[in-house]
């Protein structure tokens, strides 16, 4: 049974962490276009409305970002963005949910063929609902990035490098882990093609 529980967690893991093959799927574009105009204020504040999502047999993840960007000049960009992620393994009677919350505010610099970035990301909310127990709160996160973005092979082609050190905090949770700080250093390279 705990073995069952432990491949399942892993499982739900691996879910949470394929977002390379995730593909996006948009809001109706009359919402989405509602919601833009009503939160835009000027030419120089721009709000995008993001929705991902992954599913198989057995596992569902979405996976949601709402941006807000005002350029101060054709040089520096501020940018809040609002994360909400959700997923949901279901294997014969073992269901699990989880559940993450996050903020996120990034600076920007333009220059003539590279883009750098530093952020900030608060995650506070982060909980698992299993089915033998009730809803546990998991560690929570900040994390600080750097990220650096030129262009590829083509003028729609994008490279983007991402250097990631986030500090999980286990204070205040529901689990009893042996560790109360732990630190995670990721390096993420995507290259991206507009269609």
């Amino acid at each position: 049974m705990m073995r069952t529980l432990i491949k399942q967690t892993a499982v739900l893991a691996f879910c949470l962490a394929v977002t390379s093959v995730t593909r996006a799927a948009s809001l109706p574009e009359q919402t989405k276009n509602w919601l833009i105009n009503q939160l835009s204020f000027s030419d120089s504040f721009f709000v995008t409305l993001n929705k991902q999502r992954i599913a198989f047999q057995g596992c569902k993840q979405q996976e949601y970002q709402l941006a807000f960007t005002q350029e101060f000049g054709p040089a520096f960009q501020l940018q809040g963005i609002a994360h909400y992620e959700k997923a949901r393994l279901h294997e014969g009677f073992v269901a699990q949910r989880v559940k993450s919350q996050a903020y996120e505010i990034l600076s920007w610099w333009n220059f003539s063929s590279i883009r750098i970035g530093v952020g900030r990301k608060f995650r506070n909310e982060h909980e698992i609902a299993l089915p033998m127990a009730q809803l546990l709160r998991l560690p929570t996160s900040r994390a600080v990035a750097l990220h650096l973005e030129f262009a590829g092979m083509r003028d729609d082609h994008t490279v983007a490098l991402s250097a990631v050190r986030e500090t999980w905090q286990a204070q205040k949770n529901d689990l009893s882990l042996p560790w109360h700080r732990s630190l995670d250093n990721q390096l993420y390279l995507s290259y991206q093609i507009a269609f």
